[in-house]
């Protein structure tokens, strides 16, 4: 069902933006829980993040510095590659 698919979807996106934070010097850290995630980052403004995300179709959250992302339970696994590849491109 939708929880279950939930719970496989945290994982990906959750060990992907791990990786955002071990291959991106912007990224500052990683915090959140279940899909709900928020992006630290040193330098950039997460308004300027999120204009960039969605300039290229990717809706984001901000919190102060951080960059969120509340992604919808109904989410597809093709969604979240494109989502993270966006993000990816912006973070580089």
């Amino acid at each position: 069902g939708t929880f279950t698919q939930s719970g496989q979807f945290q994982v990906i996106i959750g060990n992907t933006v791990s990786d955002f934070y071990n291959d991106f010097t912007e990224v500052s850290g990683i915090s959140g829980i279940g899909l709900m995630i928020g992006i630290s980052l040193k330098s950039k403004k997460a308004g300027d993040v999120a204009k960039a995300a969605l300039e290229n179709g990717l809706l984001v959250l901000t919190a102060k510095e951080k960059v969120r992302l509340l992604p919808p339970l109904t989410i597809t696994y093709e969604e979240i590659d494109e989502g993270i590849n966006i993000l990816a491109e912006i973070m580089k």
